[in-house]
């Protein structure tokens, strides 16, 4: 089964931007997906799952930063980077703060040494924020059978008769066996 790919979406009103880019990306790990507008750029969230957004901050009609607080909102586990050549101060402030960028990067900037490395740096950043949260999703799901299951295996424990008042308890570890099944290692000592 081929490995699922990263999708990096770059949002610019400027075509030669978004050509540059495309040839920069053609031999990445990731897929490039170019957008015009913000409007485009929300269009590409719906038809997919986005990684990461590059986006230009000063762009006709929705701007870099309203674009920005739309992803954090409705896709919050995006990545998002700003790449521009407006670099006033309060706007850069803005951004970071308001739309929560991962990184800033002010036009023109090196292709290589910064943009991509960025970009790679951002993919491995939702990667593990993404197996983090499916692993948590997942010990909140098996959290209450395994509690039972602790339990059940505590009291029907033949050696200790069950654990009785007074008995100190500490776990060693859990352990998954690969088809649903856990089982636990206690030390139990009476006191």
């Amino acid at each position: 089964m081929a490995e699922k790919r990263n999708v990096v979406l770059f949002v610019d009103d400027e075509q030669h931007i978004l050509n540059a880019i495309r040839r920069a990306t053609l031999d990445e790990s990731f897929d490039t997906v170019v957008a015009g507008s913000g409007a485009t750029a929300l269009q590409a969230f719906e038809q997919q799952e986005i990684s990461v957004i590059v986006t230009d901050m000063r762009m006709p009609v929705m701007d870099g930063l309203t674009l920005l607080k739309i992803v954090r909102e409705k896709y919050p586990s995006t990545v998002r980077i700003v790449l521009s050549g407006y670099t006033q101060l309060t706007q850069v402030l803005s951004s970071i703060n308001q739309g929560e960028i991962f990184q800033f990067i002010p036009k023109p900037w090196q292709m290589e040494e910064e943009l991509l490395w960025t970009i790679r740096r951002a993919i491995e950043r939702y990667n593990m924020e993404t197996e983090r949260n499916s692993l948590q999703a997942s010990l909140t799901k098996k959290g209450p059978l395994m509690s039972t299951s602790c339990r059940k295996w505590i009291k029907s424990w033949p050696m200790s008769g069950g654990i009785s008042p007074g008995s100190k308890i500490s776990a060693i570890g859990l352990f998954n066996f690969g088809n649903s099944a856990w089982q636990a290692a206690f030390s139990i000592r009476r006191e």
